[in-house]
């Protein structure tokens, strides 16, 4: 979200964000923040088969060249994206994180409300192997959910948090 706050018909209200208006930008970046491709958003289009998320996607990814070289993390927002199937078909890596829980619903990990009451650092893992996809959940300060399809090792090592 660009910070804006002049008259303009593209300007759009968030109401639970930091910033509140603006306009709204779907950017695919490098790891350091270099942008490769912008798109700004322009409102709902007329009778679309593909769901904005999906339409996002493809757009963003049609300036990258050989997409299984790269890697892609999303936000649930595009979750609808893998599931459609059309990033797994091209086989891009892709990570999302899922804070909603019916995104991982027909998923038998430990529920959040479980996971929510054990010690910090507790996790469950399961790996679909016709999708290749690893299904991951843990308890940190909140519980985070999230699916992958890079390569998982499942390394667990205990850490000194610094205390204030």
């Amino acid at each position: 979200m660009v910070h804006y706050f002049g008259r303009h018909g593209c300007k759009m209200y968030m109401k639970n964000k930091p910033v509140k208006f603006g306009y709204k930008l779907w950017m695919l970046t490098s790891y350091n923040g270099y942008p490769f491709n912008i798109i700004p958003y322009q409102g709902a289009q007329e009778k679309c088969n593909e769901p904005l998320s999906q339409r996002v996607v493809e757009t963003l990814l049609s300036v990258v060249k050989n997409p299984k070289f790269h890697r892609i993390y999303m936000d649930n927002f595009f979750y609808f994206t893998w599931v459609n199937g059309s990033l797994a078909t091209k086989r891009i890596l892709c990570h999302w994180n899922c804070s909603r829980d019916n995104q991982m619903a027909k998923c038998p990990l430990i529920s959040l409300k479980s996971l929510a009451k054990t010690e910090r650092g507790t996790s469950d893992a399961l790996f679909d192997k016709a999708n290749k996809i690893a299904a991951v959940r843990w308890n940190d300060n909140h519980v985070v959910s999230l699916l992958t399809n890079f390569e998982v090792t499942k390394v667990h090592s205990k850490v000194q948090h610094r205390v204030k």
